[in-house]
């Protein structure tokens, strides 16, 4: 867990994974981002009454990405699970996870989502944002796997720690890896409350047309950096076409040829059109193609 200024709902969030799971977690390793306010007490409350609870401080902010890592690098268990300062687990959630997981370097799962209150915005996550089962090149483009919902396996950080600078989110980063070596699975089943508010690094609905631009150009970063560590070799046309996609969506500009016909042949000719649209005319397309503002 990483945690930043989450006071509000982090005992709700302990309690989900500390006291009511069917199946106990081993250890609960938390980085806190040098919060302001009472999270740090609170985390010592538990740490204090729970021999599991471990507590790491950053001397200094770090971000999101690099908390979970340092809590990664912590971790011990064959099998980790992740999770946010503000959501709530589903009693039976680890248990489902551990017996779904198999022989996959990650798992994930549904989640519905809660708003600030508790009460259910939507039943299905992944129905809401029409979310399926992809494939390695489909997570190049973007990211089905939310965080909150995932299990990995021990396997998998073996390989990907520790994180290249340019990595955008933890959960897509994973995510690319498992799917290029055809290991990630989906539990169809709801596990997790998603919570929504104004306090999210990342949610679940709409964003603003300048956040959807700087997410693009973020995954450019991204997806250089794994271009540079060499460890997809058979995959690299692919990651050079994707860097392509994502920069010309960031900047309204008209992608290669070449990178058209790969996105032809992988997503079919209503996306492509989508996407030369996307490309040219910005804001406006995208008002249509995204829940931007």
């Amino acid at each position: 867990m990483a945690t930043y200024n989450g006071t509000k709902y982090l005992k709700q969030q302990l309690d989900s994974i500390l006291v009511t799971q069917s199946l106990q977690v081993d250890e609960l390793i938390i980085v806190d981002d040098c919060s302001t306010d009472a999270t740090v007490e609170i985390l010592t409350q538990y740490s204090n009454n729970d021999s599991r609870v471990r507590v790491l401080l950053n001397d200094e902010n770090y971000g999101v990405v690099r908390s979970f890592e340092m809590a990664m690098q912590n971790s011990s268990g064959d099998f980790i699970l992740f999770s946010d300062q503000d959501d709530v687990w589903h009693k039976e959630k680890v248990r489902k996870l551990i017996d779904a997981i198999g022989g996959n370097l990650l798992m994930h799962s549904d989640a519905q989502l809660i708003n600030s209150d508790d009460s259910i915005i939507e039943i299905s996550f992944s129905k809401y944002k029409n979310l399926q089962l992809n494939h390695f090149v489909d997570f190049l483009i973007g990211n089905i796997v939310t965080g909150c919902t995932m299990i990995c396996s021990r396997e998998l950080l073996n390989f990907v720690l520790p994180f290249p600078s340019g990595v955008m989110m933890h959960d897509q980063y994973l995510a690319i890896y498992a799917s290029f070596f055809n290991r990630l699975g989906y539990c169809n089943e709801v596990l997790t409350d998603y919570r929504q508010h104004e306090g999210n690094v990342l949610g679940g609905f709409g964003i603003t047309y300048n956040r959807l631009k700087q997410y693009h150009q973020k995954q450019v970063i991204q997806l250089k950096q794994i271009l540079e560590q060499g460890r997809i070799t058979s995959w690299q046309s692919n990651l050079l076409f994707a860097i392509d996609y994502h920069d010309s969506i960031a900047y309204s500009k008209f992608p290669s040829f070449a990178t058209l016909h790969w996105y032809f042949k992988n997503f079919g000719l209503k996306r492509t059109i989508g996407f030369l649209l996307r490309g040219a005319f910005g804001q406006s397309v995208a008002k249509i193609f995204y829940k931007v503002r």
